[in-house]
C-alpha cells in the first residue's frame, strides 16, 4: 500500500491494520543522502542493510532501522560520540515527522 492507495480511498474503508503498511515518502535521493549520513555514525547498520529499498519501508521498519543504528551509536562513548547521538535522536524525530506524517 502506497501514500497514493490511501489518499485515493475514503478513510471509512481504511482498517487500522492496513495503515500501518502505509509507506514513507522516501525519495532515491533521500534514501541515497540518508545512506551517507548515516555510514558516517552506524556503518555496520548501513552495510548489513546495504540491499533494503528504503521506499518501501513503513513507519515501523524505518523505526526498527533507527534503534538498530542508535544502539550502534550508542557504543561510542567519546564526548563526541555522545553528541552525535544526542543529534541523531533529534534529526529522527523531525525526518519522522517529514516521511512519516
Amino acid at each position: 500500500m502506497t501514500n497514493r492507495d490511501v489518499t485515493e480511498a475514503p478513510f471509512s474503508q481504511l482498517a487500522t491494520a492496513d495503515l500501518t503498511r502505509v509507506c514513507g515518502g522516501i525519495s532515491d535521493a533521500d534514501a541515497v543522502r540518508i545512506k551517507k549520513q548515516a555510514s558516517a555514525f552506524c556503518p555496520k547498520t548501513v552495510k548489513s542493510n546495504a540491499s533494503l529499498d528504503y521506499k518501501a519501508l513503513t513507519k515501523d521498519s524505518a523505526m526498527t532501522l533507527a534503534n538498530q543504528c542508535l544502539s550502534e551509536m550508542k557504543e561510542d562513548t567519546s564526548e563526541d560520540g555522545k553528541a552525535a547521538y544526542a543529534e541523531a535522536q533529534k534529526r529522527l524525530t523531525a525526518d519522522f515527522g517529514k516521511y512519516f506524517p
